[in-house]
Order: structure tokens, then sequence, then C-alpha cells
């Protein structure tokens, strides 16, 4: 039976929180279908904060974007390799 099994694709989802800033990651890793003989890779990054902030406190707002950022970043780096 193994050797008509064909490799399709695959679907891994993972969540974290960052424990100094409480910010939180849903990180999903799926592929499409087959195009000419290669297997395309999605990586999705979804950084998110729980929290009520009044869109006028900029300040805050904008640390909290670069935080998220930031996280997202590090993750994007620590997933893939040189040749992805």
């Amino acid at each position: 039976m193994g050797e008509k099994l064909v490799f399709l694709g695959f679907l891994d989802q993972h969540q974290a929180i960052d424990a100094d800033t409480d910010n939180r990651v849903n990180i999903v890793r799926t592929t499409q279908v087959l195009e000419n003989g290669k297997l395309p890779l999605i990586l999705d990054i979804d950084a998110f904060h729980p929290c009520q902030l009044a869109p006028e406190d900029w300040v805050t707002l904008l640390a909290r974007i670069n935080s998220l950022r930031s996280l997202k970043n590090q993750i994007f780096r620590h997933t893939l390799t040189r040749n992805a």
C-alpha cells in the first residue's frame, strides 16, 4: 500500500506566547497543490496582543506594533533556511 501513496501536502499549526511581552503568535505552515513537480510552501505568521488601547494613545500603539513586528520577524528568520 505504501508504494501507491503520493504525498500531496501538509498542514502544521503552532501557537505560542512571549512570556516577556504577553504577545501571542499563531504559526501556520502548509502547502499548495504541486506545481511543475514542486510543492509551494505557505508560511502564515499571525502576531497579536489581546488588549484595548485608545486610538489617540499613539506612543503605546506604536510600541506595541513594533514589538509585534519584532516577534514576527524573529519567528520568520528562525523558520526558514537559506535554501527556502
